[in-house]
């Protein structure tokens, strides 16, 4: 995944693996050279680098998608630095609200609260992960599911600001677990959120502006784990090449 619009992103592996799983099959039912000793050889050096790289350096860690920045910078802000006991509002059911709930399920995050237009997405959101204890309300009680939240995420597809400093002034502070901060997590655009919330004593809003720091962060991280890839990309190649010039010898 080294030349992947997310580097370091493991679909390239997952697709080599699979084309190579298929191939290996199909030669099996067939019985004649789909892929060729050469061929096969290359394959599996090509997915051993490619675990190597991600077991051996930090090419994967960090978030370099805006929704799974938004998951990451809202655990580094929880006092606890986990979601244990935070409870978890999303706005929106759309496909940023997807990536949010996949990567605050990887944080440990299995309680969310989801507020939409429309229940379908909703339930769509609910058979996708199964794992998950979802609770679905409608836009008319948005306030409500705003006021029982520690933390909001906003990824719907309004236009318009839907939760302003007003609306949460007289909510007064959240759970003690949080610190009785309540934070906001602005990932749609444009804004959902109003950002005047952060001068709110018991309220804090982050918009996509303070993701980016967390993303450009991370790719940094990934862009050095990258030269150490390269490094064992080219001990794998070796290896191939010493194999199949060890055939030419004998």
């Amino acid at each position: 995944g080294l030349d992947s619009l997310v580097m370091g992103e493991g679909q390239i592996l997952a697709q080599v693996k699979n084309v190579h799983r298929l191939g290996t099959e199909y030669e099996q039912e067939v019985k004649s050279g789909a892929f060729g000793r050469h061929l096969n050889a290359l394959f599996k050096q090509a997915i051993q680098a490619g675990k190597r790289v991600r077991s051996e350096t930090d090419i994967a860690s960090g978030a370099v998608s805006v929704s799974s920045a938004a998951a990451e910078l809202c655990q580094m802000k929880l006092p606890s630095n986990t979601f244990d006991g935070a409870k978890v509002c999303i706005v929106g059911a759309g496909t940023m609200s997807k990536l949010l709930v996949k990567h605050l399920f990887s944080k440990g995050c299995t309680e969310m609260t989801v507020v939409n237009r429309s229940m379908p997405r909703c339930l769509e959101l609910q058979e996708e992960f199964p794992e998950v204890k979802f609770t679905f309300e409608l836009s008319p009680k948005l306030m409500d599911c705003v006021k029982d939240a520690d933390v909001v995420f906003a990824a719907s597809s309004s236009d318009t600001i839907l939760i302003t400093k007003e609306d949460v002034e007289p909510m007064g502070e959240c759970s003690e677990a949080v610190g009785g901060v309540r934070r906001f997590f602005d990932i749609s655009v444009p804004r959902n959120i109003d950002p005047a919330i952060t001068e709110l004593d018991h309220g804090h809003a982050y918009n996509v502006d303070d993701l980016k720091e967390v993303v450009e962060a991370n790719k940094a991280q990934r862009a050095a784990a990258a030269a150490e890839a390269e490094l064992l990309i080219v001990e794998e190649i070796q290896g191939y090449e010493a194999w199949r010039d060890s055939l030419e010898t004998v």
